[in-house]
């Protein structure tokens, strides 16, 4: 007897979410206002948040953002604005060309380690390892 296709569709799900990242036990929520200040303070011009399986997320010091998808190639970027950061959550806008916005909490692991997770404007949503650059 063979498995149905519905099984094993059901099957990938769970072999996917156990696959998920899952935020440590001891993650504390970042303190974003506190490192946008830092961020400023440093005259460095934009900083990068790398997430392994969505991407790139860079802001800029004028309240430009940009989001690079993973898997894209030569300079495609989605170019939107910061909306807020409260807490220890970051909110992109919504753009003009339907880009729906992303917002995205960030857990500090231990220093200079971090954990996201995000919601796009879509409903997708996302858990991941990610890393903070700060660029010249």
């Amino acid at each position: 007897m063979t498995a149905t296709p519905y099984l094993s569709v059901a099957a990938l799900a769970v072999t996917l979410a156990a696959c998920a990242a899952t935020r440590p036990d001891t993650a504390m929520p970042a303190d974003m206002p506190a490192l946008q200040e830092a961020f400023i303070g440093s005259g460095a011009t934009s900083a990068t948040l790398t997430t392994g399986s969505r991407g790139k997320f860079t802001f800029y010091r004028n309240g430009a953002a940009e989001f690079r998808p993973t898997g894209t190639t030569g300079n495609f970027v989605i170019g939107t604005q910061l909306a807020s950061i409260e807490g220890n959550t970051v909110c992109l806008a919504p753009n003009d060309e339907g880009w729906t916005g992303a917002c995205i909490d960030i857990y500090t692991v231990e220093p200079g380690s971090y954990f996201c997770e995000g919601r796009f404007g879509n409903a997708a949503n996302w858990k991941d390892n990610c890393v903070f650059e700060v660029d010249g």
